[in-house]
């Protein structure tokens, strides 16, 4: 009985997985993008100090979700939630209009709760033809949402523009954080519901 109860949390857990697996890269793809295009050709070296940044602070991320050892859907929510707060901070910053150097920090803790979501997404996973199309499919989601938040930067232009961008990347890190709560507690209840006396 608790073997197929795990086997039921781990099927419950598997579809809010995927579609945070598709927020995760696709976020991520185009907070770097962003981050690289976000002062121009002029700016290059600081759009690339920024993405140095984000690269290491989520390998940071990682490392700390590795160390943790939260549950899975866990490990998501409070990435999600982590990633979402640094997102606000580039958005308040980019309103501020601050110098370069104060999105350092606000970068800095959005690649840290990437990296906790993209270590809870690969833990126990294997490698599989599956996998392999997953990948794929999260490659195009990253695509689109790299052409869609160059798209809002482009229409709407100027400061508005960038925060617009980087808002929709704080939306989407924010319903990734609710979408993992909400299938975390839909698995909690079953396992209350499974275990109960009848």
């Amino acid at each position: 009985m608790r073997l197929s109860s795990q086997s039921a949390c781990r099927q419950a857990t598997q579809q809010p997985r995927l579609i945070a697996g598709g927020i995760f890269y696709s976020g991520l793809a185009a907070e770097a993008l962003l981050l690289v295009t976000l002062y121009g050709g002029s700016g290059l070296l600081y759009g690339l100090a920024l993405l140095l940044t984000l690269t290491l602070t989520t390998a940071a991320g990682i490392a700390t979700a590795r160390w943790r050892h939260t549950g899975q859907l866990a490990g998501i929510m409070h990435g999600f939630l982590i990633a979402a707060a640094g997102l606000l901070l580039v958005v308040l910053a980019l309103h501020a209009q601050r110098d370069w150097l104060v999105l350092l920090p606000a970068v800095a803790i959005s690649g840290v709760g990437q990296g906790m979501v993209g270590a809870a997404l690969h833990q126990g996973s294997m490698r599989s033809r599956s996998g392999r199309v997953r990948l794929l499919v999260y490659g195009l989601l990253a695509l689109l949402s790299c052409v869609l938040v160059l798209a809002i930067k482009q229409a709407v232009g100027g400061l508005e523009g960038r925060s617009f961008s980087f808002a929709l990347l704080l939306d989407l890190a924010l319903f990734g954080a609710l979408l993992v709560r909400i299938s975390q507690r839909d698995v909690e209840s079953d396992l209350v519901d499974g275990t109960a006396p009848r």
